[in-house]
């Protein structure tokens, strides 16, 4: 038994991705985008001394090879169920693997660092550990110890309605403020933040560059 954590990490279908960034992305750019984004985030958390191990789980299986690539599992499903339900399959494939702590994360927080991993890996004790999306209450981090003892409630105002099934519950709750964590891109205007962070990473570059040759055309 290790005590560090062992990520889960659900993933639309590429085609299905980041639909809400159409008005600034072609199709062909916000797959690629999105790609980027899952690749940055496996090259961080596969580097860190906080993860024991990774599961990709996802209906694209274009994305299998990208999990081999670094050493994480993958799940392939038959479709997109939505994350909660994705995560909830990857719970249940490895309930049977003696893990002790397992963290559920989306693939689009672009500034995601060690530093971040090393935050929930060492607040979580007992209970849930959440940390709160920046812009829509959404829960960003979910770390717990199985087997899972609250519902999944991931979306728009999550963070206080998995606060409140833990209170329910009779389960302790602690608080991460990472700010690789909270800051996740959904919105055409996450776009621009992103391209003034200096991160270097594969996504920021990639979607800089778009906006920069945009401008200059201008």
């Amino acid at each position: 038994m290790t005590n560090k954590m062992w990520i889960i990490l659900p993933v639309k279908h590429l085609q299905n991705s980041k639909i809400r960034l159409r008005d600034v992305l072609s199709d062909e750019q916000r797959c690629r985008f999105s790609y980027l984004l899952v690749m940055d985030t496996l090259q961080t958390l596969c580097s860190s001394m906080h993860v024991q191990g990774v599961t990709m789980i996802s209906c694209d299986e274009s994305l299998s090879l990208l999990a081999k690539k670094h050493h994480a599992e993958f799940l392939l499903t038959d479709k997109d169920s939505g994350y909660s339900k994705d995560a909830m399959d990857a719970i249940t494939a490895l309930s049977k693997n003696g893990i002790d702590k397992i963290a559920i994360i989306p693939t689009d927080l672009p500034q995601l660092s060690h530093h971040d991993l090393e935050l929930l890996d060492n607040t979580h004790k007992e209970g849930v550990t959440l940390c709160v999306a920046e812009k829509d209450g959404g829960t960003n981090a979910l770390v717990f110890t199985p087997p899972l003892a609250i519902p999944l409630l991931f979306g728009s105002d999550s963070f206080k309605k998995h606060q409140q099934a833990a209170k329910d519950r009779g389960i302790s709750v602690n608080i991460v403020n990472a700010a690789g964590v909270q800051r996740d891109i959904d919105q055409p205007d996450d776009l621009q933040w992103l391209c003034e962070q200096t991160n270097g990473r594969k996504a920021w570059a990639y979607v800089k560059n778009i906006l920069k040759n945009r401008v200059e055309k201008v």
